[in-house]
């Protein structure tokens, strides 16, 4: 199984039912992957907007909202939105897909050396996943 069709599963175990989503080459099949498990995505046009989108959804049902964004800008783009809701303690998971091993270390696609590292102070937990087994 593909790391991304289990985080959908288990999305959809949670009983997740709407995701938050700017579609970018790192997130197109994970994007299918929801389709497929009955999960609606909410797209937007750029990341703080679609940050403040999952802050007004998770404020007005009571849910945790999450966000998938694509790495470098995509990642960056989403530090206001994520430092807006941690401060007013709004639930929202952001999950941003960095390239794979083979082409990580070599710049691929906006690639940051320690993505998690921008939002120290502004999350109650960072984790990366290196591999498909420690999802």
């Amino acid at each position: 199984m593909v790391g991304k069709t289990l985080i959908s599963e288990f999305l959809k175990e949670q009983g997740v039912k709407e995701v938050f989503c700017l579609p970018g080459i790192h997130t197109l099949s994970l994007i299918q992957s929801l389709i497929l498990s009955g999960i609606s995505i909410y797209v937007a046009r750029c990341e703080r907007s679609l940050l403040f989108m999952a802050d007004g959804y998770s404020r007005t049902c009571g849910r945790t909202s999450v966000v998938f964004v694509t790495p470098g800008p995509g990642l960056t783009n989403s530090v206001l939105g994520s430092m807006v809701a941690f401060w007013a303690e709004v639930p929202l998971l952001l999950i941003h897909i960095d390239p794979t091993g083979q082409d990580r270390g070599k710049g691929v696609l906006h690639e940051l050396s320690e993505p998690e590292r921008i939002f120290e102070g502004i999350t109650k937990k960072r984790i990366r996943v290196e591999q498909k087994n420690d999802l």
